[in-house]
């Protein structure tokens, strides 16, 4: 074959490569785009949503809704680890910014963050969580035998959330046959009973009920006694329960709210970890950034989230308020 023609079919495949590897530079590009800017899709970890979004599913994050957040690194990952616990160096940190949204952020909405209770890894990092919104900044809320209760109004129960109960079937009737043909998924025997635990849709404990012929079925109070011990509801010693706690006034931006050493519990996380503060208490005295204070102002909004699954859900009654930016996006 003739010298020109060889070079004319190498510069015919070095142009074809070319163009190859800009279309894909382009897609991958537009890729990126999307998925930091305006959608982000996620498979559904956990079944504290359950039954309203369940394990397994696949949900679409709207990012731009609420807001996009924008990054808070300026390395990618792979440049930021280094030696010992270091692996995401402060110099990399970005501050918090975002753009603005389409929506506000509602009541009820389905909303998917970063994990707040994280406080080793940077914020963009943590595990994703998704929860139903209940409180917004500034809200008044309390809870009260399992019904929350925002500025006044008792929420009611979602229509496909689920509670703990205990059931009590001496016949052995409820097998796994049962359970599966009523879409049980959580829960089962207490080794060597006629006792079950199971997590159950209204729908579900009433069919429940019209099966055993014997026994019973009520509300499970005992499944709370290890949370409770772990919850921020308990921190100082407040005596509340996951099911009865509040009145709370969830934090606003710019809200200024009493310090003392019986509420201090609450707003600790907050001082401390998401808006960056030194806090001692000594005594009754509370010093923030080595000044004595009674009061404090917040930085940002804060919101208060829980799962479906009333008795089966890492939120807010366990880990405290959800901070504006954690938040990721919206679902539904």
């Amino acid at each position: 074959m003739p010298v020109n023609k060889k070079k004319k079919k190498k510069s015919k495949y070095k142009h074809l490569f070319k163009e190859w590897a800009i279309a894909i530079s382009i897609s991958l590009g537009l890729l990126l785009c999307i998925h930091i800017f305006l959608f982000e899709m996620m498979i559904v970890q956990s079944t504290s949503m359950e039954k309203t979004i369940r394990k397994g599913d696949i949900i679409v994050i709207s990012k731009f809704r609420y807001g996009t957040r924008l990054p808070q690194r300026i390395l990618p990952e792979i440049f930021c680890r280094a030696s010992g616990n270091r692996e995401y160096p402060d110099f990399t940190q970005l501050p918090y910014k975002r753009l603005p949204g389409s929506d506000f952020i509602s009541h009820n909405d389905f909303v998917v963050f970063n994990y707040p209770g994280d406080f080793n890894r940077p914020i963009d990092k943590r595990q994703h969580y998704l929860k139903r919104l209940i409180a917004l900044p500034g809200d008044t809320l309390s809870c009260k035998k399992g019904f929350f209760i925002v500025n006044g109004q008792t929420l009611s129960k979602f229509p496909n959330s689920q509670s703990s109960y205990k059931v009590y079937d001496p016949k052995d009737i409820i097998n796994d046959s049962v359970l599966k043909s009523l879409d049980i998924v959580e829960g089962g025997t207490i080794t060597g009973s006629s006792m079950l635990i199971l997590h159950l849709t209204q729908n579900q404990a009433d069919s429940i009920k019209k099966i055993i012929s014997s026994g019973y079925i009520k509300p499970n109070k005992d499944f709370s006694n290890q949370a409770v011990e772990m919850s921020f509801l308990q921190k100082g010693g407040i005596r509340w329960t996951l099911e009865d706690f509040g009145p709370i006034i969830i934090p606003a931006k710019k809200m200024n709210v009493h310090l003392d050493t019986h509420n201090i519990a609450l707003y600790e996380d907050i001082i401390v970890h998401h808006e960056n503060n030194n806090l001692e208490v000594k005594n009754d005295s509370i010093f923030i950034n080595n000044t004595f204070v009674d009061s404090y102002t917040f930085k940002m909004n804060y919101y208060f989230v829980a799962g479906d699954n009333f008795h089966n859900s890492s939120d807010s009654r366990i880990w405290g308020f959800l901070p504006e930016n954690h938040i990721i996006g919206k679902t539904s």
